[in-house]
């Protein structure tokens, strides 16, 4: 494989990372500072699969806005004071447990496999 397409899929992968941590530092914050807020969950989409998280459409601020959840056990249709909460820097709605710290390891850990092409040997690149 050629160095320079490693060190392309090491730098996107870097990136990932980093957007994701940024993401799961300011939930993390928003959490601690700020109380849920109170939403009208719309309609439930539970039938989540390997590609698609279940979903939620709540009515917030006269929006409606789509949020991933990991559980939709726990909700029902009708009012939420709960299990949201809102980044007004990003104007984005997020489920009180999101998944954000289990994508960020599945990002580490491609990251540091992708790290592994580098010892690969010259006579085989």
């Amino acid at each position: 494989m050629n160095k320079k397409i490693i060190l392309f899929i090491n730098i996107i992968i870097s990136v990932l990372i980093s957007v994701i941590s940024l993401l799961y530092y300011r939930e993390e914050i928003i959490k601690k500072q700020n109380s849920p807020i109170v939403c009208s969950v719309v309609q439930m989409d539970c039938a989540g699969s390997s590609r698609n998280h279940p979903k939620v459409y709540i009515q917030y601020n006269q929006k409606r806005k789509s949020v991933d959840v990991t559980n939709c056990n726990t909700l029902k249709v009708g009012l939420n004071k709960k299990d949201f909460f809102y980044d007004k820097l990003l104007d984005r709605v997020f489920y009180i447990n999101s998944g954000i710290k289990k994508g960020w390891f599945v990002s580490l850990g491609v990251f540091v496999f992708s790290l592994l092409f580098w010892m690969i040997p010259k006579n085989r690149l």
